[in-house]
């Protein structure tokens, strides 16, 4: 029970944590200030970030299958992705308005 809660908690911050390497990034090429200092920051946390992430893949100590237990992370990962690929690729057509025509 303590493995399942510990995959689940594992996966889900690992998902939560994605969107932040996006926002870094983000900021990297958009930000308005191009300076070393900015630049730094942007680095700064984008590795931050990745770093947690690599973190979230390792296995507790008293886990007798780590690798077993990382198949699980990564699966669950790319599992919720593929989820949420699916569900943003249907396209809701109805109850929308018509493309106007051009006039």
């Amino acid at each position: 029970m303590k493995n399942a809660y510990l995959v689940l908690t594992q996966t889900t911050l690992i998902l939560f944590f994605i969107p932040y390497l996006y926002l870094f990034l983000a900021y990297l090429r958009l930000r308005r200030e191009r300076s070393v200092a900015t630049a730094l920051a942007g680095l700064v946390g984008f590795a931050a970030v990745l770093f947690s992430i690599v973190l979230g893949f390792v296995a507790p100590a008293d886990e007798t299958h780590p690798w077993l237990y990382e198949a699980k992370v990564v699966g669950g990962v790319v599992g919720f992705m593929l989820l949420g690929v699916l569900l943003a690729g249907r396209r809701v057509t109805h109850d929308t308005a018509p493309p106007a025509s051009p006039a």
